[in-house]
């Protein structure tokens, strides 16, 4: 059974199929996204609820690897420090891949999850940008789970 895609999704999907010049794949976009993408991570890691309020929208739809759905509230409210009794995994992104159209960037790759040099688990992910006077946003995104190696 196939499930529709968020709203949010299908928006930056007739985006891209709207965008005469086809998908942007510059290496200043890319830079960019994936710079936002890190600091977003980077915020999350360190319990920065102002930053990582600034870098996803109000009505973000994240859809996590056991099918849970997410708004930007809820992100927020899982957010914890790292504390030696309970510390955080490191988070490190990788393959990743940028296209751009107009005012939307979609980030696919995979996020890595480590404990030392462990790695705890892989995810494939695919996020969707979008940008507006105050910069790029995450508005979407779609974990699912690629195991461990």
């Amino acid at each position: 059974m196939r499930l529709p895609l968020p709203l949010s999704i299908c928006a930056a999907l007739a985006s891209c199929a709207a965008s005469p010049s086809g998908p942007d794949n510059s290496t200043q976009l890319s830079k960019t996204i994936i710079a936002v993408e890190q600091a977003r991570l980077a915020a999350f890691r360190a319990d920065d609820k102002p930053a990582y309020s600034r870098l996803v929208a109000d009505d973000l739809t994240m859809v996590h690897s056991n099918g849970e759905v997410f708004g930007k509230a809820d992100e927020i409210a899982v957010m914890r420090p790292s504390t030696p009794a309970r510390p955080l995994p490191t988070l490190g992104l990788e393959d990743t891949r940028v296209r751009g159209y107009g005012d939307a960037a979609i980030l696919t790759g995979s996020l890595v999850e480590r404990s030392g040099v462990r790695v705890l688990f892989r995810l494939r992910f695919t996020n969707v940008y979008a940008r507006s006077g105050r910069g790029w946003k995450l508005v979407a995104g779609q974990l699912t789970r690629a195991g461990t190696s």
